[in-house]
């Protein structure tokens, strides 16, 4: 049995089938349409949404279906039942209707995340650690959801806010060039915005570039203007001023030939925009309202430009493989940068230029990551360092100082690199891949990017959600032994670490 937190519905269940009531007037309680069947397994546990609008049913076969009652006479199942790996005791939705739970009599919480118009993302993340079955679960704010389980014990998950859900699949996330500001692109082709002065808690900002406006491959974020590109849906190129945090203005200008991927340029006074051709042109923007061509196209085959910080060094993918190198100090007249690259084998699917720009890196489908020193003109065409991925790479970062690299890829990893001995800094940082019914759905990265100040990164994960992750290790070291009391050490260390002798961390002797 469920009320909605108006009181004005009441839901319950009869085996399998639910019924609605119209309660508003508890003296004169009236049924509402007709019951409605919903399998044969009985319905163990109903849950409103906090708007009323939604209705959720777990069933003795482990299936959690939607119901959208926004007619309550009319109920209509939401998508396909959500599968669960044992039977459903209870369900909660999040305060904002951003997350769905379901406690289980395996002992586990399955939890999904749930875009503007309420889709499910991905296969649900799996909380385990209850002693017995979860017969009771709600959440404490947006931050926490609580458990109770058969045996009485109660837990609290604690849900980070460095963990969101930005409405919809995020298909690229782009920090500011101060790291005050997180851009994340959606799957509509629009754009929104974070505060992320503190990376440990990122506030969502009114400002929005709407959908249709920025295609995942097409997005540049100026390093010192204020300025963001990007490419529509229609193939033309944009530039929006981004110098308040409570808005965005898109300029008059538009780049009136097709393009497929822009960049800055020198100064961010110039634009490099991809052409349908996959020739590279240049744009003079020290008027976004008024651009306009810099001397002739260059190059041939490019399906994908990144620049260096400083815009005056160009990188262009060739469809084959191939990466060229064009400086661009003079940008009415680019010409090449020593020798072409020698990339991945058949694409390159991720490229990134270091902070000073003296070292580039390339990933791509053959799993490689390849370092070249391209400090002057001279720089050979065979990478001085090349290092195998566990997976595909189609991400790549450097930190601010250009002594760490972060690459991600199809397996539900991050990997964190030693730019000087290509040795991993820390072992891959898990994604969480979740379990459900036995099966693995793992949680795949869709981007990687430092933040331009600091230890943080940030991704995008195919769940539909954005996680920031600070990879400090001292900092990780001091928030463990500021919750962990010096008794509970030896056990626990026991637990995880058998194959390793007990040493007292956090300066305990």
């Amino acid at each position: 049995m469920a009320t909605s937190q108006d009181g004005d519905l009441l839901a319950f269940a009869d085996e399998g089938t639910v019924h609605l009531w119209d309660v508003s007037d508890p003296r004169h309680a009236t049924r509402i349409g007709q019951p409605r069947r919903l399998g044969d397994a009985p319905v163990l546990a109903l849950a409103f949404s906090p708007d009323g609008r939604e209705l959720a049913a777990g069933t003795m076969a482990g299936d959690v279906l939607r119901l959208d009652i926004d007619d309550p006479g009319h109920p209509r199942v939401i998508g396909p039942p959500l599968v669960t790996g044992g039977e459903v005791r209870t369900l909660a939705y999040g305060p904002d209707k951003d997350r769905l739970a379901a406690g289980l009599g395996n002992r586990d919480i399955a939890l999904w995340w749930l875009d503007d118009a309420g889709t499910i993302f991905a296969a649900a993340n799996v909380l385990a650690g209850h002693g017995s079955a979860v017969t009771g679960l709600f959440f404490a704010g947006p931050e926490h959801v609580i458990g109770v389980d058969a045996g009485g014990s109660l837990r609290d998950w604690h849900l980070p806010p460095t963990v969101f859900s930005p409405g919809q699949r995020p298909a690229f996330t782009r920090f500011a060039p101060a790291g005050d500001r997180l851009a994340v692109g959606l799957a509509d082709g629009s754009v929104r915005f974070w505060d992320t002065g503190d990376p440990a808690l990122p506030m969502r900002l009114d400002a929005t570039i709407p959908a249709g406006a920025c295609t995942a491959a097409g997005v540049w974020l100026s390093t010192e203007r204020d300025l963001l590109a990007c490419v529509d849906a229609h193939g033309q190129a944009h530039i929006w001023d981004m110098a308040t945090l409570d808005s965005v203005r898109r300029f008059d200008g538009v780049i009136p030939s097709a393009a497929t991927t822009v960049a800055f340029g020198p100064g961010s006074r110039s634009l490099v925009t991809v052409r349908s051709d996959s020739a590279a042109q240049l744009w003079s923007i020290d008027d976004p309202d008024k651009p306009r061509p810099l001397g002739q196209p260059f190059g041939h085959d490019y399906d994908m430009v990144v620049a260096s910080a400083d815009g005056t060094r160009l990188a262009a993918a060739r469809t084959t493989g191939e990466i060229d190198l064009w400086d661009l100090s003079d940008p009415a007249h680019p010409r090449p940068w020593g020798t072409t690259l020698t990339g991945p084998v058949q694409r390159t699917a991720a490229m990134a230029f270091s902070p000073d720009g003296r070292t580039f890196a390339a990933g791509g489908i053959d799993h490689g990551i390849r370092l070249w020193t391209v400090a002057d003109f001279s720089h050979s065409g065979d990478p001085t360092v090349t290092r195998l991925s566990p997976g595909v790479v189609f991400a790549i970062d450097f930190n601010h100082d250009g002594t760490r690299m972060v690459t991600a890829g199809l397996e539900s990893e991050l990997h964190v690199w030693d730019t000087g001995t290509m040795a991993e800094v820390y072992w891959p940082i898990s994604l969480n891949a979740a379990t459900v019914s036995g099966a693995t759905f793992p949680r795949r990265p869709t981007s990687a990017q430092f933040r331009p100040s600091g230890d943080w990164l940030v991704t995008s994960l195919d769940d539909g959600t954005v996680a920031l992750w600070n990879t400090d290790p001292q900092r990780t070291a001091d928030r463990v032994c500021a919750l962990t009391t010096e008794s509970d050490l030896p056990a626990k260390w026991r637990e995880h670490f058998p194959q390793i002798s007990y040493r007292a961390p956090c300066g305990w002797r």
